[in-house]
């Protein structure tokens, strides 16, 4: 049996392809009347007025945090502090910058009509540009494998 988890992360997934596409939209709905499709629309009009009032809240929190940083920070200067001092770190120490993930080499590569090239490693999710070729029927196992390419530099 799937991950709970799992089981709630496809199914946003698969909710939000379905919105985001008007034909997978008419598919689904096709059966429905309009006073139902209004029901629906005046819930998803609730949740985005819910989530508008949450990233408001959260912004005004930001807003109280970096407010508060700029007083320590104008407290620390007035005492001749720094946030070296702080840390224990003085001047002649110098901060390791830890090395990043190298790139992967990609497994798909695929050039569409205007010549620009798409990459894709195999991990992860499918880029929408690949799903939308799967979609179509191109099996990317067969037209779209990459060789002998070198790791795009992801900056």
């Amino acid at each position: 049996m799937a991950n709970p988890k799992e089981a709630v992360e496809d199914f946003q997934a698969e909710f939000l392809s379905v919105m985001s596409r008007i034909r997978r939209m008419r598919k689904y709905l096709k059966g429905s009347d309009s006073t139902s499709m209004i029901a629906m629309k005046d819930r998803l009009e609730e949740l985005i007025l819910e989530r508008e009032i949450e990233e408001e809240e959260e912004r005004k929190a930001q807003e109280e945090k970096q407010r508060s940083i700029e007083e320590v920070k104008e407290m620390m200067k007035a005492k001749g502090l720094s946030e070296s001092d702080l840390t224990g770190t003085g001047s002649q120490d110098q901060v390791v910058k830890k090395e990043g993930k190298k790139p992967r080499k990609p497994k798909y590569l695929h050039i569409d009509d205007e010549g620009e090239e798409h990459r894709w490693n195999g991990k992860g999710r499918t880029p929408k540009y690949f799903a939308d070729l799967i979609e179509k029927g191109v099996n990317i196992d067969k037209d779209c494998l990459a060789r002998n390419l070198e790791p795009e530099d992801e900056e």
